[in-house]
């Protein structure tokens, strides 16, 4: 048998000691860093001497642990070896690197050396894909000194806030002008059936968040594809008459999608109210002109439809199933994208909540014992946040929303 299972497995093992981890690190570090990287707690000594390894894989694997501390990230962040520095991009659930940090990368991403394998463009993708496009990053981006990263941040000017949105657009450089400019122009950009992809993807969800040509609004109704049908219901340049027509759709999901409009007419609002499913009317819920008897649900229309509870329940699992202690909840992006909504762990708890209301009384209270039995593994491994969120009715969120989330 190769040994080098052996030893991964003894640098995983929790009981190791930092004598032993040390050894491993310094006699057999190729074949000992992958059960490293997998440790759920690195002692400070086992960090120190992979921090200062001669082996970049050591080094990269450091950068890669997902509790290791920003200050030892920011510093691989100016390793020699750019596979290390691309791994200490980071990825999500790893302790957030401080603006001074981003701001240094940002500028070294800028005018990367001529012998790097990656080009600028590809660089700044792999950092946003590194921090789950965190807005911060965005932020620090649009008032960095170098014109470049703040064009870089122009083309994401719709995650941007209004003040450095109008600031990029009024930027001395030209190039970021233009940029700012040519963002604002790609989003007004009125899309066609020849935008929109053939399969299910990203750029698919993200064509019908866009404005949309009556032509291809027609369309995707004549395609019968509901998950698309539910997006394209969200979209405020649909016209009346076509939310009157998805208003009517047999499939629940999409009737539920509409709730959401604020072009609603009483008379819709009502048909809502009244509707056979209940997944629709507590939907309702959300609507800031929704009936008074709808207005104590739940503040988020959840998903309620076969498998979904079980899908939700393996959600709110897996984030407590992340290794370390400490976690802080992340936001979707895209959270018109059916793959992506669910990424923020306050979602998916009102989905739950929301399968509560709808349970039978003894169903309910034996879901609730495991509802609250999750509830305070995340209460306990959340920090709670000072900044208090309220509805659309001027009550507080649920706890659940009042959690800190990665900046």
């Amino acid at each position: 048998m190769s040994p080098s299972p052996v030893l991964r497995g003894l640098a995983r093992n929790p009981a190791a000691s930092v004598t032993v981890l040390l050894r491993l690190v310094e006699a057999w570090p190729e074949q000992a860093c992958e059960g490293l990287r997998r440790r759920r707690v690195l002692p400070l000594p086992v960090r120190d001497a992979m921090l200062r390894h001669p082996s970049p894989r050591v080094r990269a694997a450091l950068a890669a642990h997902p509790h290791v501390d920003a200050v030892a990230r920011a510093e691989l962040l100016a390793d020699p070896v750019w596979r290390v520095r691309l791994s200490a991009f980071g990825q999500p659930g790893q302790e957030p690197l401080p603006d001074d940090a981003l701001m240094r990368l940002l500028a070294e991403l800028d005018d990367p050396p001529s012998d790097m394998l990656f080009i600028r463009e590809e660089l700044f993708g792999e950092l946003c894909h590194a921090t789950g496009y965190e807005l911060r990053l965005f932020r620090l981006a649009a008032a960095h000194p170098r014109p470049g990263v703040r064009g870089f941040a122009a083309g994401f000017l719709y995650l941007l806030d209004e003040r450095s949105c109008q600031a990029l657009l009024e930027d001395e450089a030209p190039e970021v002008r233009a940029a700012a400019a040519a963002a604002v122009a790609h989003r007004q950009q009125v899309m066609q059936p020849a935008d929109l992809p053939d399969q299910h993807c990203h750029a698919f969800w993200y064509v019908l968040q866009r404005p949309l040509s009556r032509a291809l609004v027609d369309q995707v109704l004549a395609s019968g594809d509901t998950d698309a049908l539910q997006v394209m219901g969200r979209n405020p340049t649909v016209p009346p008459d076509v939310v009157e027509t998805l208003l009517r759709h047999p499939d629940p999901s999409v009737r539920q999608a509409v709730t959401g409009r604020v072009d609603l007419t009483d008379d819709q609002l009502a048909r809502l109210a009244a509707d056979p499913a209940v997944e629709v009317r507590t939907a309702l819920s959300n609507h800031p002109s929704a009936p008074a008897e709808h207005a104590a649900w739940i503040d988020h229309g959840c998903d309620i439809r076969p498998g979904n509870t079980a899908f939700l329940l393996d959600r709110y699992g897996d984030f407590l199933r992340q290794a370390g202690g400490r976690l802080r909840l992340v936001t979707s992006e895209c959270p018109a994208c059916p793959g992506c909504w669910y990424l923020d762990m306050a979602v998916v708890r009102d989905g739950l909540e929301a399968v509560t209301l709808v349970l039978p009384s003894r169903a309910r209270a034996e879901f609730c014992r495991l509802l609250n039995r999750l509830d305070r593994d995340v209460r306990r491994r959340t920090p709670p946040d000072s900044s208090r969120k309220l509805r659309w009715t001027g009550e507080p969120q649920p706890w659940w929303h009042q959690r800190i989330y990665q900046r």
